[in-house]
């Protein structure tokens, strides 16, 4: 059985919830009410969802599928506000939420309908359980109430409700190096999604990250994600384990923020001293055999320069041009290159031109070069303290979490609770995972124990203990 939620509107009385509750249980379609009032209703059923709709809509109100999609491809508020003009052209479709990410859209059109619009634009949607719209997620007192009657101290565990096959995809964490701007993000995730099997991508440029989701095993995709990764242009690393997935990245960061400092201190030392050269009046003309040999020193040592401290902006340019792409490091490579060798063109034949242009730019590739590496290296030791920072957050999660198991509580780890499970968040703890709150309690307010609580919990929480 698949589960389902409606929007519905006309019901204005606790009489229409319940003439609707009773026309759909007398169907001879096997549909299960979980919840209704008012303006939602949830049911599982193993027929379509027209079904359901037939029948609130024969007394003469209105029912409307709620989707979730999760969303790719959208790069900027650009790409929403594109997506967002095209849905609302879609007939009976109303849009509750969307971001990036995600959309939330009421709608009687059929999902591939929906799927097809989004391609339309140049997207890509996948979707997801069917999700209560945010106005509707707080029971009205009368249904509440009504449920309390039956309810015991202890309410019915409910049976996890059956998702689509897209809705739970196993993830697959990749480290990702090389990457220095928004054009590499789309080259990767580009690279990412040619791989058959592979759902979803999503790249982090500033963690330097990809995660996958693929109903394939790890064993028989990990191989080609990598290959496509690295014909891409860049390198990749399976993360195994996402406890240390942080640590692996606060490594990768310091290990590149040091190599970043150490380009930086020997591409100043060689082109500031020829810098200061030419501002404080030294010749940087080619006149007559003696500056062919001292230029011609400093072009050579130049040339190892670039060999060393440059060479990631060369090999990065050079894997850039064999995929058809400009990034910066084409930009720094073309420069530095054109400026060092315009230079030893002037030192080794300075006849093939005018006298007065026979000039070098040695300090322009030197500085060029070290001037970028400082601001990587700048950029790196900010991203680390950012990760640090990270880390330090991911260690507030509660480690286990009490799982409601054949009506005894159980300790577990939060990384082996599953989908559907059942579980009882004590007074002063914090709320281990994502999920949907069965039932508040005096004695299990959860949402006034958080720490700073935001004023919709404690509304929220509130109008818990009002109606129990």
């Amino acid at each position: 059985m698949v589960s389902y939620t409606l929007n519905l509107s006309g019901l204005s009385c606790m009489g229409c919830v319940n003439k609707v509750r009773n026309a759909i249980e007398a169907s001879t379609n096997d549909i299960h009410i979980d919840h209704i009032d008012k303006q939602t209703i949830k049911v599982s059923t193993q027929s379509d969802v027209s079904t359901v709709i037939e029948i609130v809509e024969g007394f003469g109100y209105q029912a409307k599928p709620v989707w979730v999609f999760e969303l790719s491809g959208l790069n900027c508020g650009k790409c929403v506000a594109k997506l967002r003009e095209k849905l609302q052209s879609l007939d009976e479709s109303d849009i509750i939420e969307i971001s990036k990410q995600s959309l939330t859209l009421e709608s009687t059109l059929s999902v591939n309908s929906i799927v097809d619009a989004i391609e339309e634009v140049g997207y890509h949607a996948t979707v997801l359980t069917e999700q209560v719209a945010k106005s509707s997620n707080v029971l009205s007192t009368d249904t509440a109430s009504e449920h309390s009657e039956h309810q015991e101290n202890e309410p019915e565990i409910q049976q996890p409700v059956e998702v689509s096959q897209n809705s739970h995809l196993p993830s697959i964490h990749l480290l990702i190096q090389g990457m220095t701007c928004a054009s590499c993000v789309s080259s990767v995730e580009k690279a990412l999604l040619s791989v058959p099997g592979v759902d979803i991508a999503r790249v982090n440029l500033a963690e330097q990250s990809a995660m996958i989701s693929t109903a394939l095993p790890i064993d028989h995709i990990q191989t080609p994600l990598l290959e496509a990764i690295s014909n891409a242009g860049y390198q990749g690393e399976l993360v195994e384990d996402l406890a240390t997935s942080q640590q692996q990245q606060q490594q990768a960061l310091l290990a590149h923020q040091a190599q970043q400092k150490k380009n930086t201190i020997v591409a100043l030392a060689v082109g500031a001293p020829l810098m200061l050269w030419g501002v404080l009046g030294g010749s940087m003309m080619i006149r007559h055999s003696g500056d062919q040999m001292a230029w011609g020193a400093v072009g050579i040592l130049c040339l190892w320069l670039l060999a060393t401290a440059g060479r990631d902006f060369y090999t990065n340019a050079y894997k850039s041009l064999k995929h058809g792409r400009a990034t910066m490091d084409t930009l720094v490579a073309l420069g530095t290159g054109a400026a060092w060798f315009y230079s030893m063109l002037v030192v080794i034949a300075p006849s093939w031109f005018p006298e007065s242009s026979r000039h070098v730019y040695f300090e322009a590739s030197a500085m060029i070069i070290g001037l970028i590496s400082l601001g990587h290296y700048i950029e790196a030791k900010a991203k680390a303290k950012t990760n640090q920072s990270l880390q330090a957050l991911m260690n507030l999660q509660p480690q286990v979490a009490t799982a409601i198991i054949d009506g005894k509580d159980v300790e577990l780890a939060v990384s082996d609770i599953q989908l559907g499970m059942r579980l009882r968040i004590k007074p002063g703890e914090k709320v281990p995972v994502d999920g949907r709150f069965l039932r508040v309690t005096a004695m299990s307010m959860s949402l006034c124990s958080l720490v700073n609580p935001s004023p919709h919990l404690k509304g929220l929480a509130t109008r818990y203990q009002q109606v129990l």
